[in-house]
């Protein structure tokens, strides 16, 4: 079971980067060059809101989100099943 939950983490995690990436990319795009968001920058949040202000009709945060918060369930379902 565990390692079936670790492969699923790796894909999710891998996927939430992935989907971060996007986002900060479609945004970095359209904001002029002296707003923009550094690369290295750890604020998704902010990044997240203005991806909802610049695009209304894109799901792609909501997925982003969606998927850092499904590799958190399921690093708390390792620690379960490593615990029981």
């Amino acid at each position: 079971m565990l390692i079936y939950l670790l492969v699923a983490f790796g894909v999710v995690a891998i996927a939430a980067v992935v989907f971060a990436a996007m986002v900060k990319l479609q945004v970095n795009r359209m904001l002029p060059e002296d707003q923009r968001f550094p690369w290295w920058s750890r604020a998704t949040s902010s990044v997240f809101a203005m991806h909802r202000e610049l695009f209304p009709d894109s799901l792609l945060s909501s997925i982003a989100m969606g998927s850092f918060w499904l590799a958190i369930l399921l690093i708390g379902a390792m620690v379960y099943t490593l615990a029981f």
